[in-house]
């Protein structure tokens, strides 16, 4: 009895493969260099697309319509590694991503999800005020490191409530066709403290505001969504310029 090996597998068998295997998957590129290198132990890309260029035109969909594209922005310099990387992939790819995740000058997360949401749109903004920390809580964080919180594809009312109690920064809007959500980076120590010194509540409102509009108006009208490669540098120089005005303005 032969053996059974991927390649001689149904195709159908093996897209269902690749569509469990390629759930969580993310890549995280240093934007700040000129090549792309391995992040938090992980690859470049996921192992299996470098195996033969057989694989790679089957698996390649449905990785890059899956993987989770994970950078650092800092302010005023140009995304070199992350437009490298797009480069590489090709324009075909590139029109393919979901999913991004940007961190800025490591005071914002900023998610950007291209996932069409079951939802009716609301262009409005999420939040809820912050309870008053308890003496408890305090002592809590100062003892343990706070784990980032992954949401959903899809923001459910009750899923707001439960991010906002983790990270009551969080704003939100949400549209028929994508999420943007920005939140402030969670801190060792005390983060509701360091949030309301610096109104990262009330900063990440108004970045939110500011950015949606133009991304809303470049997605509007596409049958199937998607970002080309000039659009998403265009999406982190946009956002980059007003989060820098922002924080200039009256926010620190």
């Amino acid at each position: 009895m032969e053996s059974s090996t991927l390649l001689s597998m149904p195709a159908e068998v093996r897209l269902n493969i690749y569509s469990y295997l390629f759930e969580d998957a993310s890549i995280h590129i240093d934007s700040s260099t000129s090549s792309t290198k391995p992040g938090r132990g992980r690859p470049v890309l996921a192992p299996l697309l470098e195996t033969c260029t057989f694989l790679r035109n089957e698996a390649g969909p449905s990785y890059f319509s899956r993987v989770r594209v994970c950078s650092d922005v800092y302010q005023g310099v140009e995304q070199t590694g992350l437009l490298n990387w797009l480069h590489k992939i090709g324009d075909l790819n590139v029109k393919l991503l979901r999913k991004f995740e940007l961190r800025w000058n490591n005071y914002i997360d900023i998610t950007l999800d291209l996932e069409h949401n079951a939802i009716p749109a609301r262009n409005t903004s999420i939040q809820e005020e912050p309870a008053e920390p308890l003496l408890g809580k305090i002592l809590d964080l100062a003892k343990n490191p706070i784990e980032p919180y992954s949401a959903p594809n899809i923001p459910t009312p009750e899923h707001m409530a439960h991010l906002s109690t983790h990270n009551p920064t969080t704003s939100t809007q949400v549209s028929s066709h994508h999420t943007l959500s920005i939140r402030g980076v969670p801190r060792i120590t005390c983060p509701e403290l360091y949030w309301k010194l610096h109104g990262t509540k009330e900063y990440c409102a108004a970045l939110t505001k500011q950015v949606f509009p133009r991304l809303a108006a470049t997605l509007e009208g596409r049958p199937r969504l998607h970002l080309t490669l000039e659009e998403i540098a265009h999406f982190v120089m946009d956002l980059d310029m007003h989060a820098a005005h922002l924080r200039w303005l009256w926010y620190w």
